[in-house]
């Protein structure tokens, strides 16, 4: 009997120092900056997902995030056409991601860590079903199979800032699914929800 990949250990690499500092510099004040898009992300009782989160990140900051996702797809070597999935995600005090996989096993995700420095948070490890942990650290990228069980640990932060909280860019790469004119009225509905500043509280 074969078990399934979720269950199994998974092949994890990690590669720190992924971006240039400056980079990684320019990305969290981007972030702090326009903290007003964050959305509350996860249902409702937060048992799965916890946190704040701005979806397509790569839509609403393209020329900034450019720089990542050509690196990203750099370290993926994807073998054809890809779509690129990117969510900027903020963890802070008690946010966490419960577990969680996806079927479609020839995906790769990642988990794209990055952080003030000393690190002002305990916890928010990637953790995977059959037991391996990955710490957060700042400007370290995580890649894995899609098809993995996994979970982000509770966050305990330090302080109330937003800037002691675990920052991600988190997503996947896939084979890509279909093309998108870039007249399709859906797009243009999307990215123009994507450029909408968020009503939700200021989670600073």
């Amino acid at each position: 009997m074969t078990v399934p990949e979720r269950y199994q250990s998974p092949e994890v690499r990690t590669l720190p120092s992924f971006m240039p500092e400056e980079w990684v510099q320019e990305l969290g004040a981007w972030l702090y900056d326009h903290r007003d898009r964050l959305l509350r992300a996860g249902d409702p009782s937060g048992e799965h997902t916890f946190g704040w989160s701005i979806a397509g990140i790569d839509i609403v900051a393209p020329e900034l995030v450019a720089p990542f996702r050509r690196a990203l797809l750099e370290a993926v070597k994807p073998a054809g056409p890809v779509d690129v999935d990117i969510t900027a995600l903020m963890l802070h005090h008690d946010c966490r991601v419960g577990w969680h996989h996806d079927d479609v096993a020839t995906d790769t995700a990642f988990d794209f860590t990055f952080c003030a420095l000393p690190r002002m948070f305990e916890g928010g490890e990637l953790e995977f079903l059959a037991g391996d942990a990955i710490e957060p650290k700042n400007n370290q990228l995580a890649l894995f199979s899609h098809a993995a069980q996994r979970r982000v640990r509770q966050v305990r932060c330090y302080s109330a800032s937003a800037v002691s909280a675990r920052w991600a860019l988190t997503g996947s790469v896939m084979a890509a699914r279909r093309a998108v004119a870039p007249s399709d009225p859906d797009e243009r509905a999307q990215r123009a929800r994507l450029a909408t500043p968020a009503t939700e509280p200021d989670p600073d």
